[in-house]
């Protein structure tokens, strides 16, 4: 049976169309504590997406993972040899997306601009496809979510204390009450232009969404009656909450170092290349280091123990120093208390999460000694390259 047997349609330029779907969904859907939780929950089923396209999601009526119909032929269906199809009849849920392009953006991570290639420059409708309107489904296990490893009370306090010098640039010193600090946390995200800050009731609700994602739910989350709102308040409302519980994971994802946001669907590339994806062991993203001149050295902070601690760097406390040797790979030395410490990093892929070698010094210069003579021994093709080419084009990437 079709699922969804008529066309849905917005137009690109003028948002009134999508407003009035949504003011009639809520008016008809958000109008009890029960449904209202509900649907806050359900939104949980597309942590890879916007939290307004959560919410369209959630207004089509459907449940389980979605994605284009390009998307569903690569993943193994129950038919041996074939991929997932969508079923003849149904028409596509419209969800907004992003057109990227390359820019130049600021940096809070070295002192020359980032070059990013994913700058949203417009936004467009594109269509996707539930779970239920296909017509050959996907094998058992083609379908996995990202784990979430084990964790002790101890190690959930840990986590949400790294998590918070991740988001706020200071990491505390203890954390007492993991659900309360996140609520804090859900407290410090902005919601744009014309909207104010949750206030402590959907705080709460924001910290039980992210602890119930890695299974350290203390007990069920306050109801809340949305029928006293205009509809309208009621979805941006949701939106808001949606919208602070991603900010929130995302931080927590970077301290657990698994991405809870994961989609079980084969993506496609579209990360954030201004963004050190979580459980990645280097300092810069990939657009900083597109952004850094060939063969010199580029200093950044000083920034304090926490500050560092707070940007994915353990141990440095005052200035660092960078230099790009090729479109991927850079060279990195950091002061430290007793000294300095040089690494090799890259933002490419391998068994290594982005940091190839490392050691230490007494100085920053010698760190950025060390860090040369450690490039010449491991890769001196590259390290001839860099030395050759300073001033001129790319390198081919080697680590």
């Amino acid at each position: 049976m079709v699922v969804v047997g008529q066309p849905i349609r917005f137009d690109d330029d003028d948002p009134r169309p999508m407003l009035r779907h949504l003011d009639a969904w809520s008016r008809q859907s958000l109008v009890s504590p029960e449904a209202w939780a509900s649907t806050v929950e359900r939104c949980d089923q597309w942590l890879d997406y916007s939290a307004r396209n959560q919410v369209l999601l959630a207004s089509y009526g459907v449940a389980g993972p979605v994605a284009g119909a390009a998307t569903w032929e690569r993943v193994p269906s129950t038919e041996t040899g074939r991929g997932c199809a969508v079923r003849a009849g149904e028409h596509g849920l419209l969800v907004r997306v992003p057109v990227v392009e390359l820019a130049d953006v600021p940096s809070d991570k070295s002192r020359v601009a980032a070059r990013s290639d994913s700058v949203v420059g417009s936004l467009r409708w594109e269509p996707v496809f539930a779970l239920e309107q296909l017509a050959r489904r996907p094998v058992w296990g083609a379908l996995t979510s990202p784990a979430v490893p084990p964790m002790s009370t101890n190690d959930w306090s840990e986590m949400v204390r790294v998590a918070t010098g991740r988001m706020l640039g200071r990491t505390p010193r203890r954390i007492d009450d993991p659900i309360e600090h996140l609520a804090v946390l859900a407290g410090r995200v902005a919601h744009g232009a014309g909207r104010t800050r949750l206030d402590p009731e959907h705080r709460l609700r924001v910290a039980w969404l992210v602890a119930a994602r890695v299974g350290m739910t203390p007990e069920p989350a306050t109801a809340f009656d949305p029928s006293a709102l205009p509809s309208r308040d009621r979805w941006r409302l949701l939106v808001d909450v949606r919208h602070a519980s991603s900010v929130v994971l995302a931080a927590v994802s970077h301290a657990v170092g698994v991405d809870l946001a994961a989609s079980p669907l084969p993506r496609h590339a579209a990360a954030v290349d201004r963004e050190v994806p979580p459980g990645r062991r280097n300092y810069l993203a990939p657009a900083d280091v597109r952004g850094l001149p060939l063969g010199v050295w580029v200093e950044a902070g000083p920034y304090t123990r926490a500050e560092w601690l707070a940007r994915g760097v353990a141990g440095g406390v005052g200035r660092a120093a960078f230099m790009r040797v090729n479109d991927r790979s850079y060279l990195a030395a950091y002061e430290t208390r007793g000294g300095s410490m040089w690494r090799l990093e890259t933002v490419g892929r391998g068994a290594h999460h982005g940091l190839v070698a490392e050691g230490n010094s007494d100085t920053l210069t010698a760190a950025k000694d060390s860090a040369r003579d450690a490039l010449r021994d491991r890769f001196p093709e590259v390290a001839r390259a860099v030395d050759s080419s300073v001033g001129g084009g790319v390198v081919s990437p080697a680590f």
